[in-house]
């Protein structure tokens, strides 16, 4: 949501009529709810979620590390988004055909790359090393790869991430960070033994800082989950001469 200068509350005003005609079970915001991490943007963005009046979930971006509250951000730079957003950094999620697992991929030691840390990923394997009970999708701010176009970034820890998640039978990455919306797989990140999954990482819903394609534009998608084990992503567009987000492409995966 980028809470703060480049928040735009229009684009959070058409995405809360989008979620009334669509009516999903669960929102999930993938990271970067405020600006400068700042208590007032915090306590905005979780009123703003809470405006939605349905259950929703989120893991922290790196906009949610202070920047320059440099005694903060190194030895507290969590302390804001717990206390005032979410008490936790890495949700999980269980229904009868979908589980659902958070990863926290922020570190202070950096101004914007991400990290996929060793226990995250023993607290992932801990979770999910039991038999599957339907369909398996991690969420986490930084993408394992840079989108194409950009400069080729592997976040920290990518491929050790991808073999984990493949071996667990994860089925779906969601991701954000880039403000670009663009899908890959995992295979693009390291070739791993079973079935390549789907990375799809989404644009920037109310910020006015888009990348790439959508450079004054904003987006967001809808994730729907079948029983017969297939998904289907539609991604919706800022439509400025309607003032509301449009349908602008689907993505069809069979598990």
């Amino acid at each position: 949501m980028h809470i703060g200068p480049f928040f735009l509350q229009s684009r959070f005003t058409a995405l809360h009529k989008l979620i009334e005609e669509v009516k999903p079970n669960l929102v999930v915001s993938s990271g970067d709810q405020t600006r400068r991490a700042k208590k007032k943007q915090f306590i905005k963005a979780k009123k703003l979620l809470d405006s939605l009046k349905i259950q929703w979930t989120a893991v922290p971006g790196n906009h949610d590390i202070p920047m320059y509250r440099v005694w903060e951000r190194f030895f507290f730079p969590r302390y804001k988004y717990k206390k005032f957003f979410l008490s936790y950094t890495e949700p999980n999620l269980s229904y009868d055909n979908l589980e659902i697992s958070g990863i926290d991929t922020t570190k202070s030691f950096t101004k914007d790359r991400g990290i996929y840390r060793k226990s995250s990923l023993r607290r992932l394997n801990q979770l999910w090393k039991t038999e599957k009970k339907g369909l398996r999708i991690v969420v986490a701010h930084h993408p394992p790869v840079s989108p194409p176009g950009f400069k080729k970034i592997y976040t920290t820890n990518s491929q050790a991430a991808i073999k984990t998640m493949a071996s667990l039978g994860v089925d779906l990455m969601i991701c954000g960070h880039y403000h670009v919306t663009y899908n890959t797989t995992s295979h693009q990140v390291i070739l791993h033994e079973g079935e390549p999954f789907p990375i799809f990482a989404i644009g920037t819903v109310s910020c006015a800082r888009g990348r790439g394609g959508e450079k004054k534009s904003n987006s967001c998608a809808v994730i729907i989950v079948k029983e017969e084990k297939t998904i289907e992503i539609i991604v919706y567009r800022w439509n400025k001469n309607e003032t509301r987000f449009k349908k602008w492409y689907s993505l069809h995966y069979k598990r």
